[in-house]
């Protein structure tokens, strides 16, 4: 009778043996304030930077690529977008010093740009396909971004000129 007796106890106070608490009783996780650490990775994700920039500079830093994208958003966090910049154009550098090798240098699919985009600036340009996709890769690592030029292009070109 002891346990029955303890039972109706946990009951009436509020407790039950198969069920979890209520939501109302489980604590709200505390709110991230300016002071919290954040995540670097999830620092890089909402950023301006891309996989390309992360894979660049892995070669440079003889990391692998997600601890590349860890080490952008370190360096963000650390308010050091000016250092990450300049790193990034020795990286960028780096891979146009050294366009055949493609495990360096960003492949045409990693910055946005479709292989059907590239077959429509290749016609647009007079050129093969091939080439078309080197123009395109090697603009990304001269400027960091594909500029409005190349999306004008490709708009164009998939109009029909």
């Amino acid at each position: 009778m002891r346990i029955s007796s303890f039972l109706t106890a946990l009951v009436l106070i509020g407790f039950t043996l198969t069920s979890r608490p209520a939501a109302a009783d489980i604590p709200p996780a505390p709110a991230v304030s300016p002071e919290s650490p954040a995540d670097p990775f999830a620092v890089y994700v909402s950023s301006k930077y891309g996989y390309c920039d992360a894979k660049v500079l892995s070669k440079v830093w003889g990391k692998d690529t997600f601890e590349s994208k860890s080490a952008i958003g370190q360096l963000l966090l650390r308010s050091e977008s000016a250092l990450l910049e300049t790193k990034l154009g020795e990286a960028r550098t780096r891979a146009l010093a050294d366009m055949e090798n493609r495990d360096i240098r960003c492949h045409y699919s990693e910055i946005g740009v479709t292989y059907e985009d590239a077959v429509s600036l290749s016609t647009f340009w007079g050129i093969d396909s091939w080439e078309a996709k080197m123009r395109v890769e090697e603009k990304y690592l001269r400027d960091g971004h594909v500029d409005t030029h190349i999306r004008e292009a490709i708009r164009m070109a998939g109009a029909g000129g």
